[in-house]
């Protein structure tokens, strides 16, 4: 699907060797040929250091804490009162410390070891993967979720598996990872290409593969859809300059323009996002 240098960290910045992206002719997922995931890139911070520019928990809420309106957007908070809630790779717990209040208990699955401290010192409870929470508490999370994580792991199938294994017979996970359909892999020049490859995602899911994914980790898709973060002035900027612009860069499609783009969007299932909600199957 692609062959080339890919992104090794924020905008900018390329592998010095061309990497393949090869799709799978049974299932549909794309993946990285070679695989670079290590485990030890995660524990020892070294990826937060690459993304975040620190790998301390004072420069995760500053880049994470943001996202909190859009996953609550997402999911409501209907649901989450008086819950067991799990957030499967959470870094430093942004997200369980906003619903720490709402929920019976929280747990942070995160393989960074220095946030474990963290974690644990915010009230939540902490395991370093999934597959220590099954061993440990099998089959007793409510809510599982997992934001842009499944992207980054080495076997995406043993995650949702492991995942399956910790939710209660009727609990659920919500999870996202980015689209590899979204608007600009269609329109967007060639360097969208070498920017949206990263060396931390080995892995690129549609809505089918990511279907097909679930179905094989014992998992059934109850709702998807494809949530578009960026903007209209964000495309602009991508197609004249070749570059990310992060939103509201030109202020004359903000508005109407905007709304109406974004709603077209993901109606069409080009979203820069997967938003999906998996529960077991019987």
């Amino acid at each position: 699907m692609y062959v080339g240098p890919i992104r090794t960290g924020k905008f900018g910045t390329a592998s010095t060797t061309p990497f393949h992206v090869i799709r799978c002719g049974t299932c549909g997922v794309d993946r990285l040929d070679p695989m670079p995931v290590q485990a030890a890139v995660y524990e020892s911070g070294t990826y937060r250091m690459q993304v975040d520019g620190g790998a301390d928990a004072g420069t995760y809420y500053a880049n994470h804490d943001a996202e909190l309106a859009e996953r609550l957007a997402l999911i409501g908070s209907g649901s989450i009162r008086g819950k067991v809630i799990a957030d499967v790779g959470c870094g430093a717990g942004t997200f369980l410390d906003l619903v720490k209040g709402l929920a019976s208990r929280t747990i942070g699955v995160e393989p960074q070891k220095d946030f474990a401290a963290v974690l644990t010192g915010n009230g939540h409870n902490h395991y370093a993967y999934a597959a220590a929470l099954k061993k440990a508490a099998p089959a007793s999370v409510d809510l599982a979720f997992s934001f842009q994580v499944i992207e980054h792991v080495v076997d995406p199938l043993e995650f949702l598996s492991d995942i399956r294994a910790c939710l209660k017979p009727n609990g659920a996970l919500h999870l996202t990872t980015p689209n590899r359909n979204d608007i600009l892999m269609a329109i967007g020049p060639e360097s969208y290409r070498r920017f949206f490859y990263r060396i931390a995602h080995p892995w690129y899911f549609d809505a089918d593969s990511l279907r097909e994914l679930a179905g094989r980790a014992g998992l059934k898709v109850v709702k998807m859809m494809t949530p578009h973060v960026y903007d209209l002035s964000n495309l602009a900027v991508w197609l004249r300059d070749e570059r990310p612009s992060g939103l509201e860069a030109l202020p004359e499609l903000d508005g109407p323009a905007n709304a109406a783009f974004r709603s077209q969007i993901v109606a069409s299932g080009r979203g820069d996002r997967i938003y999906a909600v998996l529960e077991q199957t019987p």
